[in-house]
């Protein structure tokens, strides 16, 4: 049930109303961020990770914790940027964000 369920999102998104070329650009704008995220906690915690967020964890720590965090922030800065207007609301206007709130 885990993973149909979850697949099922990308369906959504894939095919959400009313974004040009459908959520092509969206699926792999989530899909980019998680793998920098996975990618950047692996290297930092492997590298530099010295806190354990767990004691008896399985190696997760605190510096592959922001690892993850960094990463995945530049990853989804840069592909929004070069996405441009194919990721429609994420054109770094922040502006206009916080007017509407």
């Amino acid at each position: 049930m885990y993973v149909p369920w979850l697949l099922n999102f990308v369906q959504k998104v894939n095919f959400f109303p009313g974004i040009e070329n459908g959520g092509r650009f969206y699926v792999l704008y989530f899909i980019l961020v998680t793998k920098f995220s996975d990618t950047g906690a692996y290297a930092v915690g492997s590298l530099i990770g010295r806190h354990k967020m767990i004691p008896g964890s399985a190696g997760k720590t605190w510096e592959g914790f922001a690892g993850a965090i960094a990463v995945s922030t530049l990853a989804s800065g840069l592909f929004a940027h070069l996405a441009g207007a194919k990721l429609t609301g994420m054109n770094g206007n922040t502006r206009s964000f916080w007017a509407s709130c």
